[in-house]
């Protein structure tokens, strides 16, 4: 939660570069190129963030998205009823 709370800013400044690109080029129609590549970068960077952000190896915290063990799973049998 430490690097979600120090990383959320980024967050906010790509929202404020995407909402820059869209208005500003109403007015100075020269300056939607540059926005356009600063709000993507600021999203681009965001990604990167946001995998920084993930937990090492995918760990999954909530116990209802965790597979579940192999005994506790049911046998697969085949259409005839025998086992494979």
């Amino acid at each position: 939660m430490d690097r979600a709370n120090r990383f959320a800013p980024a967050y906010c400044g790509a929202t404020g570069a995407a909402l820059l690109a869209l208005l500003l080029p109403l007015r100075w129609p020269s300056t939607a190129c540059p926005l356009g590549i600063l709000a993507f970068l600021a999203a681009t960077t965001c990604v990167l963030i946001g995998i920084f952000i993930a937990q090492p190896a995918g760990r999954i915290r909530h116990p209802e998205f965790r597979p579940e063990k192999m005994e506790n799973m049911a046998p697969l049998n085949l259409p005839d009823g025998s086992p494979p």
